[in-house]
C-alpha cells in the first residue's frame, strides 16, 4: 500500500524531502491523536482477542483530541511561524488564529 502512495505521488509529481517526514508526521500527529495508525493487521488482531479494533484514546474521542491538539498549539515547535505555514493551509491558519483572539 505504501508504495502504491508513493507511486500515486510520484505520477503527480510530489516528490517528499526527508524534511517533509517530520511535518508530515506532525500533521497526522495533529489530526489524529495518533503517531502511527494502526496496521489492518493489528485493528484484526485486536478484535480476535476481543479487544475493540480501535483502541480508546485522543484519536477515538473527539473532546480529548480537541484538548490535545490545544495542548500542542501551545508547544514551541507549533509556535515556529515558518513549520505552522507549511503544516497548514492558509484556510486552516485563518481559523487557527481566530480562535486564539
Amino acid at each position: 500500500m505504501i508504495i502504491e502512495l508513493r507511486n500515486i505521488a510520484v505520477k503527480n509529481n510530489f516528490f517528499p524531502t526527508m524534511a517533509d517526514v517530520p511535518k508530515i508526521i506532525i500533521r497526522s500527529l495533529y489530526d489524529t491523536g495518533s503517531g502511527q495508525p494502526l496496521s489492518p493487521e493489528v485493528a484484526k488482531l485486536r478484535s480476535v482477542i476481543g479487544l475493540p479494533k480501535d483502541p480508546y484514546d485522543v484519536g477515538t474521542n473527539r473532546e480529548a483530541l480537541k484538548k490535545f491538539q490545544k495542548l500542542l498549539d501551545g508547544l514551541p515547535l507549533m509556535q515556529n511561524r515558518n513549520l505552522f505555514m507549511t503544516l497548514f493551509s492558509e484556510e486552516e491558519r485563518r481559523i487557527a488564529n481566530s480562535a486564539k483572539e
